[in-house]
Protein backbone atom coordinates (compact mmCIF):
# COMPACT_ATOMS: atom_id res chain seq x y z
CA UNK A 1 0.00 0.00 0.00
CA UNK A 2 2.73 2.43 0.99
CA UNK A 3 4.62 1.44 -2.97
CA UNK A 4 1.64 2.16 -4.22
CA UNK A 5 0.93 5.64 -2.56
CA UNK A 6 4.31 6.87 -3.55
CA UNK A 7 4.08 5.84 -7.38
CA UNK A 8 0.77 7.68 -7.12
CA UNK A 9 2.50 10.81 -5.45
CA UNK A 10 4.98 11.09 -7.91
CA UNK A 11 2.77 10.66 -10.75
CA UNK A 12 1.04 13.42 -9.06
CA UNK A 13 -2.31 11.82 -8.27
CA UNK A 14 -2.91 12.99 -4.97
CA UNK A 15 -6.49 11.69 -4.34
CA UNK A 16 -5.29 8.06 -4.69
CA UNK A 17 -2.89 9.17 -1.61
CA UNK A 18 -4.36 9.80 1.03
CA UNK A 19 -7.08 6.21 1.19
CA UNK A 20 -4.01 4.38 0.44
CA UNK A 21 -2.30 5.68 3.59
CA UNK A 22 -5.14 5.16 5.85
CA UNK A 23 -5.65 1.23 4.75
CA UNK A 24 -2.02 1.37 5.73
CA UNK A 25 -2.65 2.81 8.85
CA UNK A 26 -5.79 0.51 9.81
CA UNK A 27 -3.97 -2.71 8.58
CA UNK A 28 -0.71 -1.97 10.96
CA UNK A 29 -2.75 -1.14 13.70
CA UNK A 30 -4.41 -4.81 12.84
CA UNK A 31 -0.91 -6.32 12.51
CA UNK A 32 0.30 -4.88 15.73
CA UNK A 33 -2.75 -5.69 17.91
CA UNK A 34 -2.92 -9.25 16.43
CA UNK A 35 0.91 -10.03 17.55
CA UNK A 36 0.26 -8.31 20.88
CA UNK A 37 -2.33 -11.22 21.46
CA UNK A 38 -0.13 -13.96 19.73
CA UNK A 39 2.95 -12.75 22.50
CA UNK A 40 0.67 -12.62 25.21
CA UNK A 41 -0.30 -16.24 24.35
CA UNK A 42 3.23 -17.31 24.49
CA UNK A 43 3.99 -15.57 27.52
CA UNK A 44 1.17 -16.59 29.47
CA UNK A 45 2.38 -18.50 32.64
CA UNK A 46 -0.56 -20.28 32.77
CA UNK A 47 -0.32 -21.18 28.95
CA UNK A 48 3.42 -21.91 29.63
CA UNK A 49 2.85 -24.50 32.38
CA UNK A 50 0.60 -26.60 30.57
CA UNK A 51 3.76 -26.14 27.46
CA UNK A 52 5.69 -27.37 30.08
CA UNK A 53 4.13 -30.30 31.28
CA UNK A 54 2.93 -31.82 27.84
CA UNK A 55 6.91 -31.85 27.44
CA UNK A 56 7.70 -33.56 30.58
CA UNK A 57 5.25 -36.02 29.65
CA UNK A 58 7.13 -36.61 26.20
CA UNK A 59 10.38 -36.61 28.06
CA UNK A 60 9.18 -39.16 30.75
CA UNK A 61 7.43 -41.35 28.32
CA UNK A 62 10.78 -41.71 25.66
CA UNK A 63 12.25 -42.55 29.36
CA UNK A 64 10.31 -45.16 30.49
CA UNK A 65 9.97 -47.04 26.69
CA UNK A 66 13.05 -46.42 25.78
CA UNK A 67 12.47 -45.21 22.41
CA UNK A 68 13.12 -41.55 20.80
CA UNK A 69 10.25 -38.99 21.28
CA UNK A 70 10.09 -35.20 19.77
CA UNK A 71 9.49 -32.46 21.06
CA UNK A 72 9.06 -29.32 18.85
CA UNK A 73 8.93 -25.91 20.88
CA UNK A 74 7.69 -23.35 18.21
CA UNK A 75 8.67 -19.98 19.95
CA UNK A 76 12.32 -21.58 20.11
CA UNK A 77 11.84 -22.60 16.52
CA UNK A 78 13.36 -25.93 17.33
CA UNK A 79 12.93 -30.01 17.12
CA UNK A 80 14.25 -31.48 20.60
CA UNK A 81 15.03 -35.10 19.89
CA UNK A 82 14.75 -37.35 22.95
CA UNK A 83 16.51 -40.93 23.46
CA UNK A 84 15.67 -42.30 26.56
CA UNK A 85 14.64 -39.38 28.61
CA UNK A 86 18.18 -37.77 27.25
CA UNK A 87 18.31 -34.75 24.74
CA UNK A 88 20.11 -36.07 21.75
CA UNK A 89 19.73 -33.41 19.06
CA UNK A 90 18.18 -29.89 18.55
CA UNK A 91 17.63 -29.42 15.05
CA UNK A 92 16.11 -25.71 13.68
CA UNK A 93 13.07 -25.54 12.27
CA UNK A 94 10.55 -23.59 10.14
CA UNK A 95 6.45 -23.97 10.76
CA UNK A 96 3.29 -22.29 8.69
CA UNK A 97 3.22 -18.91 7.71
CA UNK A 98 1.35 -18.31 10.86
CA UNK A 99 3.04 -20.79 12.74
CA UNK A 100 2.62 -19.32 16.07
CA UNK A 101 -0.65 -19.24 16.70
CA UNK A 102 -2.42 -22.73 17.45
CA UNK A 103 -4.11 -24.41 14.44
CA UNK A 104 -7.91 -24.50 14.39
CA UNK A 105 -9.13 -24.94 10.80
CA UNK A 106 -7.90 -25.10 7.33
CA UNK A 107 -5.99 -22.35 5.83
CA UNK A 108 -5.15 -20.47 8.84
CA UNK A 109 -1.59 -21.30 8.20
CA UNK A 110 -1.21 -22.21 11.78
CA UNK A 111 1.32 -25.06 13.36
CA UNK A 112 -1.02 -27.26 15.78
CA UNK A 113 -0.47 -27.47 19.01
CA UNK A 114 -0.61 -31.38 21.35
CA UNK A 115 0.35 -34.87 21.47
CA UNK A 116 0.43 -36.74 18.07
CA UNK A 117 2.11 -39.65 17.00
CA UNK A 118 3.69 -40.59 13.78
CA UNK A 119 0.99 -42.58 11.22
CA UNK A 120 3.29 -42.82 8.45
CA UNK A 121 6.95 -42.48 7.32
CA UNK A 122 6.88 -41.20 3.48
CA UNK A 123 9.88 -41.76 1.94
CA UNK A 124 11.04 -39.54 -1.52
CA UNK A 125 8.94 -41.01 -3.98
CA UNK A 126 5.40 -40.15 -1.30
CA UNK A 127 5.82 -36.73 -0.79
CA UNK A 128 6.68 -33.70 -2.53
CA UNK A 129 9.08 -32.60 0.93
CA UNK A 130 12.42 -34.73 0.45
CA UNK A 131 11.08 -36.83 2.61
CA UNK A 132 8.41 -36.19 5.63
CA UNK A 133 6.48 -37.77 8.85
CA UNK A 134 2.33 -37.45 8.95
CA UNK A 135 1.28 -36.87 12.01
CA UNK A 136 -2.45 -37.69 12.91
CA UNK A 137 -3.73 -34.25 12.92
CA UNK A 138 -6.70 -33.77 13.47
CA UNK A 139 -6.73 -35.96 16.45
CA UNK A 140 -9.77 -36.11 18.97
CA UNK A 141 -8.54 -33.20 20.81
CA UNK A 142 -7.79 -30.92 17.75
CA UNK A 143 -11.69 -32.01 16.78
CA UNK A 144 -13.39 -30.84 20.22
CA UNK A 145 -11.28 -27.29 19.92
CA UNK A 146 -12.66 -27.14 15.87
CA UNK A 147 -16.27 -27.66 17.42
CA UNK A 148 -15.97 -25.35 20.45
CA UNK A 149 -14.88 -22.81 18.03
CA UNK A 150 -17.29 -23.55 15.37
CA UNK A 151 -20.31 -23.02 18.03
CA UNK A 152 -18.36 -19.71 19.31
CA UNK A 153 -19.04 -18.36 16.10
CA UNK A 154 -14.61 -17.79 15.41
CA UNK A 155 -14.68 -20.19 12.53
CA UNK A 156 -16.74 -19.40 9.56
CA UNK A 157 -19.84 -21.83 8.14
CA UNK A 158 -17.98 -24.08 5.57
CA UNK A 159 -14.55 -24.13 6.90
CA UNK A 160 -12.62 -27.72 7.47
CA UNK A 161 -10.54 -28.80 10.33
CA UNK A 162 -7.58 -29.35 7.68
CA UNK A 163 -5.32 -31.84 7.43
CA UNK A 164 -2.07 -33.43 5.98
CA UNK A 165 0.32 -32.01 8.87
CA UNK A 166 3.49 -33.45 8.53
CA UNK A 167 7.26 -32.85 9.88
CA UNK A 168 9.02 -32.27 6.25
CA UNK A 169 12.13 -31.35 4.55
CA UNK A 170 12.95 -28.99 2.19
CA UNK A 171 13.74 -26.20 5.64
CA UNK A 172 16.07 -24.31 5.86
CA UNK A 173 14.86 -21.15 4.04
CA UNK A 174 15.23 -18.29 7.02
CA UNK A 175 11.55 -18.05 7.33
CA UNK A 176 8.19 -19.71 8.25
CA UNK A 177 6.69 -20.62 5.05
CA UNK A 178 4.26 -24.13 5.06
CA UNK A 179 0.45 -24.04 5.73
CA UNK A 180 0.93 -25.61 8.83
CA UNK A 181 3.59 -28.38 8.88
CA UNK A 182 7.02 -28.21 10.70
CA UNK A 183 9.94 -28.04 8.33
CA UNK A 184 13.27 -29.54 8.76
CA UNK A 185 16.59 -28.87 6.13
CA UNK A 186 16.98 -31.93 4.02
CA UNK A 187 19.99 -33.34 6.30
CA UNK A 188 18.77 -33.16 9.56
CA UNK A 189 15.28 -34.42 8.42
CA UNK A 190 17.14 -37.26 6.43
CA UNK A 191 18.73 -38.36 10.28
CA UNK A 192 15.08 -38.12 12.09
CA UNK A 193 13.69 -39.89 9.63
CA UNK A 194 15.78 -42.53 9.97
CA UNK A 195 15.15 -42.65 13.85
CA UNK A 196 11.73 -42.36 13.29
CA UNK A 197 8.86 -45.00 13.15
CA UNK A 198 5.45 -45.51 13.14
CA UNK A 199 3.83 -44.24 16.28
CA UNK A 200 6.59 -42.45 17.67
CA UNK A 201 5.32 -39.24 20.13
CA UNK A 202 5.40 -36.12 18.29
CA UNK A 203 4.65 -33.42 20.73
CA UNK A 204 4.22 -29.61 19.79
CA UNK A 205 3.76 -26.66 22.32
CA UNK A 206 3.90 -23.21 21.73
CA UNK A 207 7.10 -22.89 24.04
CA UNK A 208 8.79 -25.16 26.25
CA UNK A 209 11.03 -24.28 28.88
CA UNK A 210 12.50 -27.30 30.89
Amino acid sequence: MLAQATEFWRKGDYLRVAPLLEQARAAAESLTKDFSQLLGRLEDPGWVAQWNKLGQETIRWSRVNGKPALLIDKFGRQALVYQDGQLKRQIPVELGWNGLADKIRAGDGATPEGKYRVLEKRGPDRTRYFRALLLDYPNDADWVRFRNARRAGEIEKGAGIGGLIEVHGDGGRGSDWTQGCVALENSAMKELFDLAYEGMPVTIVGRFEP
